[in-house]
């Protein structure tokens, strides 16, 4: 399986050290991994632990510095038209003005027939529709279960597990650098931006924090759910958002003091909302840290998963997920091609 990343980050480069242990990696070649600066590709493979180092070792270098592998403002769509993978493993930072480059990405990938999993929400968020159909029209898998809850796996659960039940409302602690920040202020005495600077420092926030501040990250994983899961046809734009920026110390041991706490909760009822809310302590949404944690109201029961919602490995290991069942899906369509073909001859 030929493999090519569009990203080499913190999930990208925690994607490659994960397939470093997975036994199905010696049937994985990463022939070309592209950054915002270039590209490093071989057709024979590119050695992945050598790739992680030398990124690392670059620091806000690009990997198209790798000699004799290097190719300076080489792009995506470049690669994909000589090396032909047979996946793309797209985790470019998330843009919701455009989903570009991701978008673009994506588009060109699937438009070929590569299957495509991205941790990138701005294209999921934007253009899902058009996305899916592409991938059908292709005959090609579009997967992106790293877009909501990191490594809890969240719309495999609810498009799987409750697919013959009628999901009726979902609220859930969505962003995990907000639930982070609202912990740490209650939990240390001390007020948001202190406490963002740690949530940074411990690399859990988007590249743009102020997505998870203002609630705007929280409010395209509510979109992803609502479309991908409920089939409910939103945009961001009918998300009603209020983010954490105005909660202050004073608030946060408010609630303290009345044995409560504030979080930022998003639902999807009669409206889609995310805004701070009071909720008690015995509350399922009660999480600390950086763990998420979701509720899923159906017609028969309720169904709260919680987790690590954000980080490098818990991000890295939902794109493995989703890997491993696009990697089974082909696996049972090669083995009943061959039961046909055998039928045929008979």
């Amino acid at each position: 399986m030929k493999i090519a990343f569009a990203g080499f980050g913190t999930v990208g480069k925690n994607v490659a050290a994960l397939l470093l242990k997975r036994e199905f990696s010696t049937r994985c070649r990463v022939v070309a991994i592209v950054d915002s600066k270039g590209a490093a590709v071989c057709q024979d493979g590119l050695d992945l632990a050598e790739a992680i180092a030398r990124k690392e070792a670059y620091g806000s270098g690009s990997i198209s510095q790798w000699n004799g592998y290097g190719i300076s403002d080489a792009t995506t769509s470049d690669v994909l038209e000589e090396f032909d993978p047979y996946l793309l493993i797209e985790t470019t930072p998330t843009n919701i003005d455009d989903g570009e480059p991701g978008l673009s990405n994506m588009t060109s990938a699937l438009s070929k027939g590569i299957d495509v999993i991205t941790t990138n929400k701005g294209p999921i968020v934007l253009s899902l529709n058009q996305l899916t159909e592409l991938a059908e029209k292709n005959n090609s898998n579009l997967r992106f279960s790293g877009t909501v809850g990191g490594g809890i796996p969240i719309l495999d659960f609810a498009g799987h597990q409750l697919k013959n039940e009628r999901i009726l409302s979902v609220k859930g602690v969505l962003n995990s650098t907000s639930n982070y920040v609202l912990w740490k202020m209650a939990k240390d005495r001390i007020d948001l931006q202190q406490a963002l600077q740690e949530a940074k420092s411990h690399g859990i926030t988007e590249n743009d924090a102020h997505y998870d501040i203002a609630g705007i990250d929280a409010a395209c994983k509510l979109v992803i759910l609502a479309n991908s899961i409920m089939r409910l046809g939103v945009e961001l734009k009918d998300v009603t958002i209020e983010g954490i920026e105005n909660v202050t110390l004073k608030d946060v041991l408010a609630a303290e003091n009345a044995g409560k706490a504030v979080r930022l909760v998003g639902r999807i009822e009669d409206r889609l909302r995310v805004s701070p809310e009071l909720i008690d302590k015995t509350d399922p949404l009660h999480v600390e840290g950086d763990n998420n944690s979701i509720c899923f109201s159906t017609e028969y029961n309720n169904y709260i998963l919680v987790g690590k919602g954000a980080g490098g490995k818990e991000t890295a290991s939902a794109v493995i997920r989703d890997l491993l069942d696009i990697y089974q899906v082909e696996l049972l369509h090669d083995q009943t091609v061959s039961r046909s073909a055998m039928h045929s001859v008979r």
